[in-house]
């Protein structure tokens, strides 16, 4: 979720145009490649699989250190060389590919608070192209990929679990954004409040919109941080404090509150900082602690996004602890996502939500940009490339297969070996006979949410897919029911497959024998009829004569075998 921290400005209509990409180098001799490099897909199912990694940052611990970049893209791909000697990587695409990868509320969400996410989004980006700063400038890109512009994933959103949903609420607002005075609208937004919004001059310290003044909040309660409680022992607050540089002396022994600020004191030596300042140092610093300890979890056992989530506090001293007790999490200007998703649940629909936030504006149609750069990295010391698909290479002579791009003076090209997976599909579980219910019981971990199937192959056929099911992380039981999807009975290869967008991962084969006898047709079970088609835990379907025997064909466990990334749909 964006945590947007911006000055409202107002963009030239030259600024909707897209700048040209950097002129492709000529074919230079081996050893002295200078980029730009671009990766072009040349059919509609390719795509561009990658790993990124950063060189350590001797300034930050290890808990901070920036994170590799994992990812896959359906858009031109370009990597150069800047001067310092990393590369950088930029997606050319067109606006609704990349209005498709945005990764800003969970994808599960009711359909009109993904609308009306959507619409804040495109009007947010409408409103930013062309971004200002030196980083954009040298790399000539017109959003970039993080939480300081919004958040841009690619196909882990659009190929990822309820991917489809988000397709959907794009398909159907296409074209649509706020208009104040003609332009669009600054439609900031954020993930939880403390029971209001506030005004973008009080947050950002802008001139005062008439369209984004403080409303009440009363809808977002269902957000893990709608009320949070941190508790930090005094060692570790005086530990925290010392690693940035903000406390010498001896141990913190008392913490009291004070108006907006609090005082700290121990062994005669006492230091005031504002609410504010103790939440921004304790963030820097607190997640560096060794063992790792921080964020902590809430009482639903979801960690936190950050060490204290918001400013929106009150602290105490209880038992030797330094006590956070506070609401949300965010700048706390314009648009409340959970509290859109409240309202969409309570029945107001995508329109109705943006009025409440946006002083009553509406959506309206308008031509969208045509093709935009979005900045995805900017110091990476090598990248590696899978090409799912037709990859046109332009820039280099690309080796066959996956390679490896690593930065310096000049731009080196190896090949390797195919990525490895991130998603992780551990410990299945499936019982060795399985009675005739009709129900076939599979039980696995899932290390991120994905989209997943089983793979049917009877001997001497081709392998058959299940419609996808998305699932979220973590222990889940899942249940096929055969009867849907064979029409014969015989021995099976079963597997269960895995796709969160950017990996796709199955387990090791099972056998499946249906004895003979007749495979009816099944009924809906009510779970279903009522869900509207989508996905019932338990679909119980009667086999009739016919039994159903589960036999493991190897020991099953935490083997993963990846297959290549399908572009699979599962609209």
């Amino acid at each position: 979720m964006s945590r947007l921290i911006i000055a409202v400005t107002t963009l030239a209509a030259v600024l909707l145009v897209p700048g040209q990409p950097p002129a492709l180098a000529q074919e230079p001799p081996a050893g002295q490649i200078t980029g730009p490099i671009r990766l072009i897909p040349a059919s509609p199912d390719a795509a561009i699989r990658l790993n990124g990694t950063h060189p350590p940052n001797p300034d930050v611990c290890p808990a901070r250190q920036p994170r590799d970049l994992h990812a896959a893209y359906d858009g031109v791909l370009e990597i150069g060389l800047r001067s310092n000697g990393q590369l950088y990587l930029v997606a050319e695409l067109t606006f609704p590919e990349y209005l498709n990868g945005i990764a800003e509320v969970p994808r599960d969400w009711p359909m009109d608070a993904l609308k009306a996410q959507v619409v804040a989004a495109r009007t947010y980006a409408m409103d930013n192209l062309g971004a200002s700063g030196a980083l954009a400038e040298e790399l000539n890109y017109d959003l970039c990929s993080t939480d300081a512009c919004q958040v841009y994933r690619g196909l882990q959103v659009k190929d990822g679990p309820w991917g489809d949903r988000w397709k959907r609420a794009v398909s159907e607002t296409a074209g649509e954004i706020l208009e104040y005075q003609g332009r669009p609208a600054s439609t900031v937004y954020f993930s939880t409040s403390n029971g209001q919004t506030y005004s973008n001059a009080e947050v950002f310290g802008s001139d005062p919109l008439p369209y984004l003044k403080s409303v009440p909040e009363e809808d977002d309660g269902e957000s893990p941080v709608s009320r949070w409680e941190v508790r930090m022992p005094m060692e570790d607050l005086t530990e925290a404090l010392r690693l940035g540089g903000w406390w010498e002396g001896p141990p913190i022994e008392t913490v009291e509150q004070q108006g907006e600020n609090v005082v700290m004191s121990g062994g005669g030596q006492s230091e005031s900082m504002s609410l504010s300042q103790l939440r921004l140092r304790l963030n820097a610093q607190g997640t560096c602690l060794v063992p790792k300890r921080y964020p902590t979890t809430g009482p639903e056992g979801r960690t936190y996004p950050q060490v204290i989530p918001s400013k929106w506090m009150t602290v105490a001293q209880q038992d030797g602890d330094l006590v956070a007790t506070g609401r949300g999490w965010g700048h706390g200007a314009g648009m409340v996502q959970w509290g859109a998703k409240g309202k969409a649940d309570r029945g107001m629909d995508y329109a109705e939500i943006l009025g409440y936030y946006y002083g009553g504006l509406q959506p309206v149609t308008r031509e969208e940009p045509g093709r935009i750069r979005v900045g995805l990295a900017a110091n990476l010391d090598k990248i590696t490339i899978e090409r799912v698909g037709e990859i046109t290479v332009e820039g280099i002579q690309a080796p066959e297969g996956t390679f490896k791009i690593l930065g310096g003076e000049t731009l080196a090209v190896q090949p390797v070996v195919d990525l490895a997976p991130k998603l992780e599909l551990n410990e299945v579980q499936a019982p060795g006979e399985v009675a005739p219910t009709g129900a076939v019981p599979f039980s696995f971990d899932l290390s991120a949410p994905a989209n997943v199937q089983i793979s049917y192959l009877s001997e001497g056929g081709e392998p058959q897919l299940t419609e996808a099911q998305p699932l979220n992380s973590g222990r889940q039981e899942y249940e096929w029911a055969p009867a849907e999807d064979l029409e014969e009975p015989g021995d099976y290869e079963v597997r269960v497959v895995a796709d969160d967008g950017v990996d796709r991962v199955e387990s090791q084969p099972l056998l499946l024998s249906i004895a003979a006898g007749a495979m009816p047709s099944p009924e809906p079970s009510p779970e279903t009829q009522a869900a509207g088609g989508g996905f019932s835990p338990s679909l119980p379907i009667a086999l009739g004569v016919g039994g159903v025997v589960l036999v493991a064909a190897a020991a099953l466990g935490v083997y993963v075998r990846r297959q290549p990334r399908g572009r699979r749909s599962i609209d």
